[in-house]
């Protein structure tokens, strides 16, 4: 899973419109046409310089060019956006959605579209936004500030948000080979290191996911290994809850969704279950499909942990979990 951080327009007042219009954009830079077609930064940065000669005969165009070119090349569907306003303030968080027309849910696809006919301005990607607010930081964005990738960061936004309930994050080890049992597990959290956990911790218990589910995502089926991550379905407690019953491979984006509990799998029938708000979107053709399972059921997910996540949900969206639990 990747984020980025965007600003809410060049004059800091557009967050209304992309909420409402479920997108983010680049507030001007038209005159580049799509910007699909540069190779390179310093391709973009040519451009600026030819088409905004008086803005940029004096300054270096280096960093408008970066958010340009990451903003059509690099943001990838499914990938996590914040929204900020300034130098010290989150306006909302969602994931990058496929572009109009495009059925493609790959997270190696880009999400950037070119839209010259329905609004002013034309730099757009599709964005379901998860959260929406005004959540203050005490240290300061960098100045420079522009398009760049959070990834370390971005578990302490989410949490500040309400997104994340505890570090969710994989400390190294798989735990021994004692059956899962949801209900003994102590909290070893606090004294795990954040850094140590995103690091090494992933590895090995993605690995023994990708072995159980044969390299492909638990929902899609997808086998694109760069975009498949190890998701904990009772959350982490320590290395005993690193074991494959308790985990799902799933694509980086259903991932978010899993841990912001959009998604759920019903712990009888092993259905995947989606929030109402997303049975309109691209996600809604996975409502109830099956979950895929391993070859070898002592590997197959724990119903218990699963029922676990309907008296113990991952957020505090009292209002989310109802919608979960009436399906």
């Amino acid at each position: 899973m990747r984020y980025w951080i965007l600003a809410d327009g060049d004059k800091g007042d557009q967050s209304k419109e992309f909420f409402g219009d479920k997108v983010v954009r680049i507030t001007g830079r038209n005159e580049l046409g799509n910007l699909s077609r540069y190779a390179s930064p310093n391709a973009v940065a040519q451009a600026l310089r030819g088409k905004y000669r008086e803005e940029f005969k004096t300054k270096n165009p280096s960093n408008k060019a970066t958010l340009c070119f990451n903003f059509a090349h690099e943001i990838k569907v499914g990938d996590g956006l914040f929204l900020r306003h300034g130098r010290n303030t989150l306006l909302g968080y969602g994931v990058a959605s496929a572009p109009p027309g495009r059925k493609s849910l790959s997270g190696e696809a880009t999400a950037y579209f070119f839209d010259n006919k329905s609004h002013p301005y034309h730099h757009t990607i599709k964005v379901h936004w998860l959260k929406k607010g005004k959540f203050f930081f005490k240290s300061l964005f960098p100045q420079n500030f522009i398009a760049p990738r959070i990834d370390n960061e971005a578990t302490a936004y989410l949490r500040a948000m309400g997104l994340v309930s505890g570090p969710n994050l994989i400390e190294p080890g798989q735990g021994d080979d004692v059956p899962f049992d949801p209900k003994g597990i102590g909290d070893a959290r606090e004294r795990i290191s954040r850094t140590i956990a995103q690091r090494r911790g992933q590895k090995s218990f993605r690995d023994a996911l990708i072995a159980a589910y044969g390299g492909r995502c638990a929902i899609t089926g997808c086998n694109v290994l760069d975009v498949l991550e190890a998701a904990h379905i009772y959350p982490y407690r320590g290395p005993k809850t690193n074991k494959v019953t308790n985990g799902l491979l799933l694509r980086a984006d259903l991932h978010t969704l899993f841990d912001c509990g959009l998604i759920d799998i019903n712990p009888v029938t092993l259905k995947v279950m989606l929030v109402p708000e997303l049975h309109s979107s691209e996600y809604g053709a996975l409502h109830g499909r099956t979950l895929r399972t391993p070859k070898s059921q002592s590997q197959a997910p724990s119903r218990e942990a699963l029922q676990s996540r309907r008296t113990e949900p991952p957020l505090p969206h009292a209002q989310l979990r109802a919608k979960l639990q009436s399906a």
